[in-house]
């Protein structure tokens, strides 16, 4: 049978689905992107990447399905609290030392959409390996898509999904906010509160609003961060986005700083009910 390894980046997999096809991915749907993978015989190694503090109830999900999952956190720099993701450095190390140290490896997977991996993916081919790369369509890089297509399996199509209509902004940062933008901005806060017990403020700026603009608007991540910026001060003057505060156990004179939405304001009640009607 072939020696196969297995690499997810969950990250990329988690927001593919949720900012794109509008739903959380449960059980049953990385059960079925597993099954579609193990078409080729099961992996020898197989391991998952994440920042496990954001999704805790995930990390055993993936360890019940025979997937070892990697802690790589996601640490705050700079002005916006720019975060520099762990996960593409902490999987590619590992890639490369499964390919240098295990010579008997005669195929590697990778599940992401993300163009940072094509130098591993090109030095994987060059040692005469197999490479395929399961990922969503509307998700993955053009590079990646034209240079690897022939090896690339589309997961949107295993799993039935219909891309939901996200924002079209054709303005650039300083133009004025649309509609389109309140709308998924307050569905996105909206996914949060159902997810967490409460929304840290620089959390959702950081960690959905600002990947949102920078993967399906193609901005920079400058661009993004100011536009992020603008829609949630937009939201707290306009009185559908409530700040407040929450005890910080680790720092008691420091309370975090948390959004949430305010559920009694009209323009709010009829986005989610549009949403949930669909």
């Amino acid at each position: 049978m072939k020696r196969r390894a297995l690499f997810i980046d969950y990250e990329n997999v988690h927001f593919s689905m949720e900012n794109e096809y509008g739903i959380e991915p449960d059980v049953e749907h990385l059960h079925r992107i597993l099954e579609k993978i193990e078409e080729g015989g099961y992996p020898t190694i197989a391991r998952c990447y994440a920042d496990w503090e954001q999704f805790p109830e995930l990390a055993s999900v993936w360890k019940s399905l025979g997937v070892d999952p990697v802690f790589a956190p996601v640490k705050s720099l700079g002005k916006w609290g720019r975060h520099s993701n762990a996960v593409d450095l902490q999987l590619s190390v590992d890639w490369m030392e499964i390919l240098w140290k295990v010579p008997e490896m005669e195929e590697f997977l990778l599940v992401s959409g993300d163009r940072d991996f094509l130098p591993i993916l090109h030095k994987t081919l060059s040692q005469g390996k197999e490479v395929k790369i399961f990922t969503f369509r509307t998700s993955t890089g053009e590079i990646l898509e034209r240079v690897m297509k022939s090896r690339i399996y589309f997961l949107d199509e295993t799993l039935g999904l219909q891309k939901v209509e996200k924002p079209v902004v054709e303005s650039r940062r300083e133009g004025a906010i649309s509609t389109e933008e309140v709308d998924w901005l307050i569905l996105l806060l909206e996914r949060q509160e159902r997810r967490l017990p409460f929304v840290g403020l620089k959390f959702f700026r950081d960690q959905v609003l600002i990947p949102f603009f920078t993967l399906y608007s193609g901005w920079s991540f400058e661009e993004a961060a100011e536009r992020a910026q603008s829609l949630l001060q937009s939201g707290i003057d306009g009185g559908w986005i409530t700040v407040y505060k929450v005890n910080n156990p680790l720092k008691p004179d420091f309370p975090t700083t948390a959004v949430r939405l305010n559920h009694s304001d009209e323009r709010v009640q009829k986005v989610l009910e549009h949403f949930r009607a669909r």
